[in-house]
C-alpha cells in the first residue's frame, strides 16, 4: 500500500520507537475506531426482507466523532425504557465510557489537539472526561505547541503547549517558560486533526504527539485509509492458511461482511478494467468511488452521478502508480442496494424516503457499543450532516 512519503517516514520511526519501548506496540495501543456499515437488502422469501449488514470503511482519524452523541442518545433512551417493559437501549452508555477512559490516567490532564476542525464532538467529549476525572480537558491548537529540552526525557526534550490562560484549578500542571510565555506540559494527547495537518508539523513535534496520543498515528495512517478494506480481503485466505490468525468460519463472515473494495493495482481493478472496455455506461453505475484517505464523505460520489469521462479518467488512475504523492488515491466499491426506510425527518414531522448508515465503537480491538444511525435527505450521510441521528432500542432476550 503505497504511502506518502512523510506518512511512511513517521510510521517507520513509530516503528522504531515501539521496539524502543517509547511507544505501546500497537496491538495494546489501537485506540478508538468508529467503524461505519449499510444495510444490504439482498431479496425476499415469503414477504420477508433479507438484509445483512456491510461494513464499508472504518474511520479512525477523530477517534471521538459521534462516540459522545451514543452515550447521551442511550443515556436518554435508557430513561424513556424505563417506561416501557420490554424494552433497553441497544448500547450501554457506561460501558462505551469505561472502555474509552481506559485509554487515558484519570490523573493527568488531557490535552485535546485540534487543527481547523473543531466539532461539537469534542465539546461533548470535554464534558464528558470533565465528569469522569473531575479534570477538564484543555484545548490545544496545533501552533502553540512547543519542545522544551529536558535532561530526564528519553528523547532528550518533552512536549509543551502555551498555557491556557485560564487554567483547570483542580489540578496542578507542569509549567515551564520560554521566550517570555508560560509553557504547560503534555503527557496525554487526544488527536482531532486530519492527515494533512499532521504532515505540516515539523516532524520532531509530530513525533512527539506519536509518543503521547491515544489514538496511534498507525491508525490515522492506515487503519482509516480506505484501502485496508481491499487490502483485507486480499489476504483473507493467507490469514488462514499461511498465518493461521482466522478460521475459515471467520473468513466467510467477513468475506460476506465487508463491502466489496477495488484497490489501485489490483488484480480486482483490472478485472473491472477488462469488463469497463465493453460497457462503461452500465458498469459504473453500480459502484461508488470514494478518495482513500479523507473522511466525512469528503469526494465520495456514486459512479451513476460520473460522466464516462470522469469515471474513465478515475479508473485509469488508479491503474498505475501515483507520481505525485498530493495526488488524490482512489478506491473503488460496489454500491450496496438499501432498503429505503420512511422516517419523519424534520421539524413538521414529514415522512421522507432515505437511507440508513450505522455505526459502532471499538477501542482497542475490543466493541465498546452500537453508535446511532445516520439518516438524511440527501445521498450521502456523514458524522457531521444529516437531518437525523437515531439510537436503537432491543429487547433483553435478543440483546
Amino acid at each position: 500500500m503505497p504511502l506518502h512519503p512523510i506518512d511512511a517516514e513517521i510510521l517507520q520511526w513509530v516503528q522504531r520507537a515501539a521496539e524502543e519501548k517509547l511507544i505501546p506496540d500497537f496491538h495494546v495501543h489501537k485506540g478508538i475506531w468508529r467503524p461505519d456499515f449499510l444495510v444490504e437488502s439482498s431479496s425476499e422469501h415469503g414477504g420477508i426482507r433479507n438484509e445483512r449488514f456491510m461494513l464499508c470503511e472504518i474511520n479512525a482519524r477523530f477517534p471521538f466523532e459521534l462516540l459522545p452523541t451514543s452515550v447521551y442518545a442511550h443515556k436518554a433512551l435508557r430513561g424513556i425504557c424505563a417506561d416501557h417493559m420490554g424494552y433497553i437501549p441497544a448500547a450501554d452508555p457506561d460501558t462505551i465510557v469505561d472502555e474509552v477512559f481506559t485509554l487515558f490516567d484519570p490523573r493527568t490532564p488531557i490535552h485535546v489537539l485540534i487543527g481547523g476542525i473543531d466539532t461539537l464532538s469534542v465539546e461533548l467529549f470535554i464534558h464528558l472526561a470533565e465528569q469522569r476525572t473531575g479534570i477538564k480537558p484543555r484545548v490545544t491548537r496545533l501552533t502553540d505547541l512547543r519542545l522544551v529540552k529536558d535532561n530526564q526525557s528519553r528523547t532528550g526534550f518533552s512536549l509543551y503547549c502555551l498555557k491556557n490562560p485560564r487554567p483547570c484549578p483542580t489540578v496542578q500542571s507542569v509549567e515551564s517558560f520560554c521566550d517570555g510565555n508560560i509553557l504547560e506540559k503534555i503527557e496525554q494527547v487526544a488527536l482531532q486533526c486530519t492527515q494533512t495537518e499532521l504532515r505540516s508539523l515539523p516532524r520532531d513535534i509530530l513525533r512527539h504527539i506519536a509518543c503521547h496520543s491515544v489514538n496511534d498515528l498507525r491508525s490515522i495512517f492506515l487503519v482509516h485509509d480506505k484501502r485496508l478494506l481491499g487490502i483485507i480481503l486480499q489476504e483473507l485466505q493467507d490469514l488462514v492458511h499461511k498465518h493461521q490468525v482466522l478460521t475459515l468460519e471467520q473468513v466467510d463472515m467477513l468475506e460476506r461482511g465487508i463491502a466489496p473494495t477495488l484497490i489501485p493495482s489490483s488484480p480486482e481493478l483490472e478485472q473491472l478494467i477488462s469488463h469497463n472496455r465493453d460497457d462503461s455506461i452500465e458498469i459504473k453505475d453500480d459502484f461508488i468511488v470514494k478518495p482513500a484517505g479523507k473522511g466525512d464523505s469528503e469526494g465520495i460520489t456514486r459512479g451513476r452521478d460520473m460522466s464516462v469521462d470522469e469515471w474513465n479518467s478515475v479508473v485509469m488512475s488508479m491503474q498505475k502508480p501515483r507520481e505525485n504523492p498530493h495526488d488524490t488515491q482512489y478506491i473503488i466499491q460496489r454500491l450496496i442496494h438499501q432498503p429505503v426506510f420512511d422516517l419523519p425527518l424534520n421539524e413538521k414531522q414529514e415522512i421522507c424516503r432515505t437511507h440508513l448508515v450505522g455505526t459502532y465503537h471499538a477501542v482497542n480491538g475490543r466493541f465498546a457499543g452500537l453508535g446511532v444511525w445516520r439518516s438524511g435527505s440527501g445521498r450521502l450521510q456523514t458524522s457531521g450532516s444529516g437531518d437525523v441521528w437515531l439510537a436503537s432500542i432491543t429487547t433483553p432476550l435478543l440483546n
